[in-house]
């Protein structure tokens, strides 16, 4: 739901505009999710996944998670987006780079609950669990 939200709530300028609607937010999403399924079944232990609620509450493990996986070393400074040295982002989030993870102990979707029944009924259906 949080990640589904974040893109709910991102203005596009006109692309993935399936992010303006919640049924096809839902629909992308359970497709993500099968693709990715698809990727595991063809490509055993070749695909980590990082559950965004493990990352923002706890950025060091899951990064050194990442980093173990990818046969790098971890460097502290990856857990703190601050340390980058790019000097241009070209993304949606560009306003928050540079910004520290911030877990927050209730999701920002939980303020929207009772405007979000579509998306999670949607996410319900496709066999996902939408409570915190």
């Amino acid at each position: 739901m949080e990640v589904c939200f974040s893109n709910l709530r991102e203005i596009f300028n006109g692309v993935n505009t399936f992010s303006y609607d919640q049924i096809a937010l839902a629909e992308h999403y359970l497709g993500y999710r099968d693709l990715m399924a698809h990727w595991h079944r063809m490509f055993p232990g070749r695909v980590l996944d990082v559950n965004y609620a493990d990352l923002v509450s706890d950025p060091e493990s899951s990064l050194r998670k990442v980093a173990a996986f990818c046969g790098i070393e971890y460097v502290p400074g990856m857990a703190d987006p601050r340390n980058s040295r790019r000097k241009a982002v070209a993304t949606a989030s560009t306003l928050q780079v540079r910004q520290p993870v911030i877990g927050r102990s209730v999701p920002r979707w939980m303020a929207y609950k009772s405007y979000l029944q579509p998306l999670m009924e949607a996410l319900r259906s496709g066999g996902c669990a939408v409570e915190p």
